[in-house]
């Protein structure tokens, strides 16, 4: 697929020839990736990426970033909560639930 990179103040740019769009690939480390998506679910997409993100990868890029960031804080929590389990010799779930039940 050969295309230009998203809009520039609401003016498409040219397409890119096969050179062009081999170095901006290049240059820009990206992968493409093809999903399959159920029609009413890409409209709902395309009508979020006209309001406001520019392009449907600028929509799954943040999508990305933002689960990879709720994963690490989760992932995060979750060794806290071990840390804190193991100071206070808690070796079971059931424990657990006996100090929240007190």
């Amino acid at each position: 697929m050969i295309y230009g990179y998203g809009k520039h103040e609401g003016k498409k740019l040219p397409k890119f020839d096969e050179y062009q769009q081999d170095l901006y690939n290049i240059c820009m480390a990206t992968k493409t990736l093809n999903i399959a998506l159920d029609e009413r679910l890409v409209k709902k997409i395309d009508q979020a990426v006209k309001q406001s993100l520019g392009s449907r990868s600028e929509y799954f890029r943040r999508l990305a970033l933002a689960d990879l960031e709720r994963r690490s804080r989760w992932a995060e929590l979750f060794r806290a909560g071990q840390s804190v389990g193991r100071e206070m010799g808690i070796t079971s779930e059931q424990q657990v639930y006996d100090i929240l039940d007190g």
